[in-house]
């Protein structure tokens, strides 16, 4: 589903959705975003610095104070420049009343009637105000909150807004990160990565053991600076590479990323008869992302010998969407996986067998990573051959099938 209003490539724009106060039960109602024709400006009326001026506190009075499903705005801009999103601009959140309907609320901490607002503040408001006018075309008013219907009375917001909408804000420059960065707050890949000399698919070929959707402020990713730490030519060739999934590409970049949508935007790029064939994701995804459609979507097909070498193991990863080294790491010395070629014994278990533990449908307390019996004896079923939960170290009919369906790019 689209998150409208998500624009994470904005210069300190954070997605504070998650971390600020909401009702327990009630929701604001979700509009057609063609209704959103205006944009409203708010200030909070409280002062800078004060306890609560931010949008947490906000959030907390609209909430505690008047019962509402939330914060009543779509975005805070906060003195330093932060431009917190915290609802879709296509919500009726409550800010300017019989209004609500069509206008989407930006408010901007301070108390305007004594103080102006921030040079950072004004950077923002320009920024945000431009791109929501670029993404929605059908807006076409700015108005303050005492401008609006039956507020007049309202020293909100008292700040010359049409001069600095009008202002020529330069454009800032992705910073330099080094080979280490802290997750900030409202960070994604797709922004991480946004204006930089690597991609998304990059930053998780150099981060394997971390899910992109589930990035914690203050958590430490790899920054791939050197070629060597970026993902192949052929790994962004393949259709099975993790990092060439369009619909982990389009939720990184807050895009609706069904079947419906994804057919929607095929026939709008001249990519015919869509169905959701790798191929045709592969073809999407390069025109989205690169501008530029693939030049070879060919990748090696496997032996069908029924022998678990590195070869297997590394489209297995390919597949399931984990690093792609070849090796299943962590194993335990046992009957089965003494005759798995590509297995390295040791501890704590391997990332592509936890998948696979998860895709086969065990329980939680048996994905642990370890190749035993019963994951044996899962995926055996799933393949449709004998369950003896034992292998062979070649001519194996568990892994001639699998063997199979990976040259089909498929579990």
């Amino acid at each position: 589903m689209t998150v409208h209003g998500l624009f994470t490539d904005l210069p300190q724009f954070k997605d504070v959705r998650n971390s600020i106060p909401r009702h327990a039960t009630k929701r604001f109602p979700v509009l057609d975003i063609n209704s959103k024709t205006e944009i409203a400006i708010h200030h909070a009326l409280v002062r800078m610095g004060l306890a609560g001026a931010n949008a947490a506190g906000y959030a907390r009075f609209h909430v505690h104070t008047h019962d509402w499903p939330g914060i009543g705005y779509s975005y805070v801009i906060e003195p330093n420049g932060d431009i917190l999103f915290c609802n879709p601009v296509n919500w009726r959140t409550y800010h300017v009343g019989n209004s609500n309907n069509f206008s989407i609320g930006i408010c901007l901490t301070g108390d305007f009637r004594t103080e102006e607002p921030t040079d950072a503040q004004k950077r923002s408001l320009n920024r945000l105000v431009d791109r929501l006018k670029k993404e929605y075309s059908q807006i076409k008013r700015i108005r303050s909150h005492h401008e609006y219907p039956g507020y007049s009375w309202k020293g909100c917001c008292i700040f010359d807004y049409n001069t600095v909408l009008n202002a020529k804000v330069e454009k800032d420059e992705p910073k330099q990160i080094g080979n280490k960065y802290t997750v900030q707050q409202g960070d994604t890949f797709w922004s991480i990565a946004k204006g930089r000399e690597f991609e998304v698919i990059d930053l998780q070929h150099a981060n394997p053991n971390v899910d992109p959707t589930t990035l914690r402020i203050g958590q430490a990713i790899n920054i791939p600076t050197k070629s060597t730490d970026k993902a192949t030519v052929e790994e962004k060739k393949s259709p099975a590479y993790a990092g060439n999934s369009i619909t982990r590409y389009l939720e990184s970049i807050g895009e609706d990323s069904s079947f419906a949508a994804r057919k929607r935007r095929s026939e709008q790029l001249g990519i015919r008869n869509y169905t959701g064939t790798a191929d045709q994701n592969i073809e999407l995804l390069s025109i989205l992302r690169d501008g530029q459609k693939p030049t070879n979507n060919n990748v090696a097909r496997l032996e069908v010998d029924g022998s678990w070498g590195q070869a297997t193991t590394r489209r297995l990863q390919q597949v399931l969407g984990t690093q792609p080294t070849g090796l299943m790491g962590g194993q335990a010395r046992t009957a089965i996986t003494l005759n798995i070629p590509s297995v390295q014994f040791g501890t704590g278990g391997s990332l592509v067998v936890r998948e696979m533990q998860k895709r086969l449908g065990l329980p939680q307390n048996q994905q642990g990573g370890l190749l035993g019996p019963l994951t044996l004896t899962a995926l055996q079923k799933s393949m449709g051959t004998p369950q003896t939960g034992a292998i062979s170290r070649t001519g194996s009919a568990v892994v001639k099938e699998l063997q199979h369906r990976l040259n089909q790019n498929r579990f």
